[in-house]
């Protein structure tokens, strides 16, 4: 479940679904108590564990999950079998749940939805299609009743004083009534004032269906956060609070608007999926160290990371660590925490809740004591951080991983990096970046306001972490291939000859590497805003097309 931001649920929800080729098709059952306090969580893996349940021990859908006679397996292959699959094409069918005895339906129509999920700038099929690098596409589903993926369900009972699961039930019988239905996923919107034990929404682990309150259904972080439990993992902790990780979806820091804002998932969620394995590197520092150098998520999507790597996975110890440069920038321009940091994060085991270990900025260090109980401390520096503000080369932040005291590796010359507000700038207010500097909490709260150009202030401000930055490296063009085992490796790469002040911009390209152009049609391009004066004033952010305005595609207009 996803409760809203400061309100923590005391357990997850632990449903057992019926496979559909035994009697009772649909039919979903709920523990009485949190069966991982029965069964330990160790014998308790989300999608992979199989029960055999004696039918006295269920009553009315629920299980007493103390039944001397349950017997728990688990299936390794099923991981396989009954996960989504993270790839490819997924229908998602929208189904309003709709109360007859009391003509009592969702508020929002299936056009309005339609908009919701599929339609809005920010909704669950851009965000998810730009995190996963376009390997993940979202579509209507199809079928009898079936209008743009949206169907109505009309149940001749009353909501009233019900649980969510209790309708989510009802809405299974019915739809099972209806052949021909093509869907992968789908979301159940239900009307106001059911009982949804302190959450916005549900989801199954690895399972098929969410279920979202209709006054939160519109939340672009509500689907994408439910949707990350259909994919398979669980929630982003941080601080002891178990969806306080405020750099991906699985947390709940991300602003409850319809806008949203722009990011994707931790570096533990961000390996599990394996959308970019290609840039993964894994490391045991009982066997070797490692020096390395990562780049932000929107370098990778847009094809400018070269031999660099994305995630590093840190094992050889009891638990497992994630590394991932949080590069506030592109498709993660909008992270809420965090932001242009090396971000590490522990999660023992796929499908496991992560939480939110340490964020290193320009020469910091984190040690953990006893790495793999060997006596000795794990060491994770981040030496520096390489911007480029180009069109064509990555930023960068180069990492050492490391055992303290036996292979003791050196970051060499550390450029210290330089930040400029953007110039003029001012929000809706009429307030400049300075105001905001003022009080420690008007970037949190206020931040994300547009003002000059398109601007917020958490992308115009240093003080909100955003602004130009850059730095002074001597000329340093980091020609390696940027991973280097026991301080070798090897050289090569590109070089833009010049450092980071001497680089040219390039107009972006748009999907399948054509010229972007906006909404207007394809006469709005690059060139016109170029030639046209005060065109990216009054026009860089609007018109988006391909999922950019001129101020994020153009020269003409950054």
């Amino acid at each position: 479940g996803m409760p809203e931001p400061g309100v923590e649920i005391e357990h997850q929800r632990w449903i057992c679904e019926v496979q559909a080729s035994e009697t009772v098709e649909g039919k979903i059952y709920f523990y009485d108590k949190n069966p991982i306090e029965v069964f330990g969580e160790d014998n308790l893996i989300s999608s992979m564990t199989i029960m055999s349940v004696p039918f006295d021990a269920v009553s009315d859908s629920i299980i007493e999950s103390e039944h001397p006679d349950i017997v728990v397996r688990h299936d390794h292959s099923r991981r396989e079998r009954r996960l989504n699959s993270v790839t490819g094409v997924h229908k998602l069918l929208i189904v309003r749940a709709i109360d007859t005895v009391n003509n009592n339906s969702p508020s929002y129509w299936k056009a309005q939805l339609r908009q919701f999920f599929f339609d809005d700038s920010a909704n669950l099929k851009t965000y998810l299609r730009d995190c996963s690098g376009n390997q993940l596409n979202i579509i209507p589903a199809t079928g009898p009743q079936v209008t743009n993926g949206m169907i109505n369900i009309f149940i001749n009972r009353s909501f009233q004083n019900q649980n969510w699961s209790t309708i989510g039930e009802w809405v299974n019988t019915e739809l099972a009534k209806i052949p021909g239905l093509s869907y992968t996923t789908k979301a159940v919107v239900i009307p106001d004032g059911v009982n949804f034990e302190s959450a916005a929404a549900w989801a199954t682990m690895g399972g098929d269906t969410m279920w979202i309150q209709n006054q939160h259904c519109f939340k672009p972080a509500i689907q994408v956060h439910e949707y990350g439990h259909l994919l398979g993992e669980r929630h982003s902790g941080k601080d002891n609070m178990s969806y306080a990780d405020d750099t991906g979806f699985m947390g709940n820091k991300v602003p409850w608007t319809d806008e949203g804002v722009k990011m994707c998932f931790n570096a533990a969620k961000t390996w599990n999926f394996g959308w970019f394995t290609q840039y993964h590197k894994q490391i045991n520092p009982n066997s070797s160290s490692l020096s390395i150098e990562l780049v932000g998520i929107d370098d990778v999507v847009k094809n400018r990371a070269g031999q660099k790597k994305l995630v590093s996975k840190v094992i050889g110890d009891e638990n497992t660590f994630y590394l991932m440069f949080n590069r506030k920038k592109g498709i993660n321009g909008g992270v809420v925490g965090s932001r242009n940091k090396v971000v590490i994060v522990q999660q023992n085991g796929e499908g496991r809740d992560s939480i939110w270990r340490a964020a290193l900025g320009h020469g910091d260090k984190w040690i953990y004591n006893n790495f793999g109980s060997t006596g000795k401390n794990l060491v994770v520096e981040n030496c520096y951080i390489d911007y480029r503000n180009s069109d064509s080369l990555p930023d960068t932040a180069k990492v050492l991983i490391y055992i303290q005291g036996r292979d003791n590796l050196s970051c060499g010359s550390t450029p210290e990096p330089t930040c400029q507000d953007k110039p003029q700038w001012k929000d809706i207010a009429g307030d400049g970046c300075s105001w905001y500097g003022q009080n420690d909490s008007r970037c949190e709260q206020l931040g994300n306001t547009s003002g000059t150009n398109g601007f917020t202030a958490n992308e115009a401000c240093c003080v909100c972490e955003g602004g130009d930055i850059t730095n002074d490296n001597g000329g340093n063009n980091n020609n390696s291939d940027g991973n280097t085992n026991n301080g070798g490796g090897n050289s090569g790469g590109n070089s833009n000859g010049s450092g980071s002040g001497g680089n040219t911009c390039t107009d972006e390209k748009g999907w399948n590497n054509k010229p972007w152009y906006d909404s207007g049609g394809s006469q709005f391009n690059c060139d016109w805003y170029q030639r046209n004066a005060n065109a990216c004033y009054f026009f860089g952010n609007k018109y988006k097309n391909m999922d950019m305005t001129a101020n994020q595609a153009c020269c003409a207009c950054k």
